[in-house]
């Protein structure tokens, strides 16, 4: 439970520059979709939740889960559109955003997230593997970390070829990366390095 709240933490302080389009897109010809469940509530009514730590949180968590996997099934040449958002990383940067819009609707600002971060999305299968640095273990799609070794070249941390192979000079380029930005410095993939690395606020090429 600690490390999830300091991810959310991090996300939150992170994400402050990140406040997409939240415009809805139609679903049928005539403009018209049916929203369930707890996604049509405002923003203004889960930022009061996710501060308060409601109960709510778990049900929303449980309806983005099913939103996404949706998504994933019905969005034609995608396979998975969160590849590395974990969703407690979701939910923070949902939260973000919802605080300063409070009046915008949660299923209109899960589906701009999901577009907001369309460029990452995996489009074919990707394998997921374990990657360990001592005793920590932390899973990771091929393609993600791929992705990753990219960043680390375009933050000068990383001078091999992105691969998606964990191997000594990735885990040296996490952990400079990690020790440079004042993160854990695991030398793993975390959740706080990847959205470093990949989020709004990613190195520059």
């Amino acid at each position: 439970m600690t490390k999830v709240k300091a991810i959310c933490l991090a996300a939150a302080a992170l994400a402050a520059s990140c406040l997409w389009s939240a415009s809805a897109q139609s679903a049928s010809a005539d403009g018209q979709f049916a929203v369930k469940g707890i996604g049509v509530r405002s923003c203004g009514d889960f930022a009061k939740d996710y501060t308060e730590k409601s109960q709510n949180n778990l049900v929303f968590a449980g309806w983005l889960d099913g939103y996404v996997t949706a998504y994933n099934r019905l969005q034609s040449g995608n396979f998975d559109a969160a590849p590395w958002q974990s969703t407690s990383l979701l939910l923070a940067m949902i939260n973000n955003h919802c605080a300063a819009n409070p009046d915008e609707r949660l299923f209109s600002v899960v589906q701009a997230l999901l577009g907001f971060f369309s460029n990452q999305s995996l489009n074919a299968t990707s394998p997921s593997i374990e990657v360990a640095a001592g005793e920590n273990k932390v899973k990771v799609y091929r393609d993600v970390l791929r992705m990753a070794q990219q960043a680390l070249v375009a933050a000068g941390d990383y001078a091999g070829t992105p691969d998606g192979v964990f191997g000594p000079k990735t885990r040296a380029a996490f952990e400079a990366f990690q020790e440079r930005n004042g993160l854990t410095k695991s030398g793993l993939p975390s959740q706080e390095t990847l959205y470093r690395l990949l989020g709004p606020n990613k190195p520059a090429n």
